[in-house]
């Protein structure tokens, strides 16, 4: 009797990527766990990106291309890779990053009965230089099923998680004003149980062309950018705990702008064993007076 191996599907998007693809989908061919199929959904590129792709595509007979009939955004492109794939698993795949090659391998092993598997991931420079550093500098990243724990400090990145694709249709399609991997972790603690690897599972590219979430990059008042997040939050179909969301939402549409840097504050502490996880007393106060959120992009 053989061992039942599931097809994991890889759901990669590209634009503009010509530089560092072919690393990117050599350390996923390259994988220990071999029962994958890739798809890939380009952005209407300008540069060579789709050329190296038909190569890798007439080479290897699981990967499939799909172009955009125009430039459509990131959240709209994965909606498509996510909707096209097949496998019991799905894997999302940056387009200039590097997977360890029994990530995927790693990641069958532990998922277990959660809804979905993420992991840190170290960073590289532009030449591929270990910066000798994570992406997620906590010493333990959250697990469990529930979302209020994402909605102020969502270290679930995209290009280290895997989820079952049951959960297809309740994340698609993935609202324009969110990152897509906070929107999928997000519904996933809702339908179920979510699982971390503190130990890293690729190699993560910072570069100048990386879209920045860090506190220091913020242009835009964060109260909007709190809010909107918030609405999307609300918009979940099977949100639980929705009167901590309904409260949330309440403080962030006051017009008043100190009292709700009051309220939030408070709603922060309130609630700090649920949104500051695996947090000391003094760093939860100190996290709350601090809080701000990064820029959530507008898709096209």
């Amino acid at each position: 009797m053989t061992n039942h191996v599931p097809l994991i599907s890889i759901a990669l998007c590209t634009y503009n990527g010509e530089a560092f693809i072919r690393e990117q989908l050599d350390s996923i061919i390259n994988q220990s766990y071999t029962n994958l199929e890739i798809i890939i959904v380009d952005d209407c590129s300008s540069d060579s990106t789709v050329d190296i792709l038909r190569v890798y595509e007439a080479k290897y007979s699981n990967i499939s291309i799909f172009i955009n009939d125009i430039n459509r955004g990131i959240n709209s492109s994965f909606s498509k890779a996510i909707s096209l794939c097949n496998g019991e698993l799905i894997a999302i795949s940056d387009q200039d990053d590097i997977w360890l090659l029994n990530k995927i391998e790693e990641a069958c092993q532990y998922i277990g009965n959660n809804i979905m598997l993420y992991s840190n991931s170290m960073l590289i420079d532009e030449n591929g230089v270990d910066l000798h550093r994570r992406k997620f500098k906590s010493k333990k990243l959250y697990s469990g099923c529930d979302s209020r724990a994402l909605s102020f400090f969502n270290e679930v990145a995209g290009h280290t998680m895997i989820f079952k694709s049951s959960i297809k249709r309740d994340i698609l399609s993935i609202p324009k004003c969110s990152h897509y991997d906070w929107w999928i972790a997000f519904v996933s603690a809702n339908l179920g149980s979510i699982v971390s690897l503190n130990t890293p599972s690729a190699m993560h590219r910072v570069h100048t062309c990386n879209v920045s979430r860090h506190l220091s990059s913020i242009k835009q008042d964060c109260y909007k950018a709190m809010l909107r997040w918030t609405e999307v939050m609300l918009s979940t179909q099977k949100l639980k705990n929705r009167v901590f969301f309904d409260e949330l939402y309440s403080i962030l549409s006051m017009d008043n702008i100190k009292k709700k840097k009051l309220k939030l504050l408070l709603f922060q502490l309130k609630y700090r064993n649920l949104i500051f996880t695996n947090k000391g007393f003094f760093s939860t106060i100190n996290r709350a007076r601090k809080l701000r959120f990064a820029y959530i992009p507008e898709d096209k």
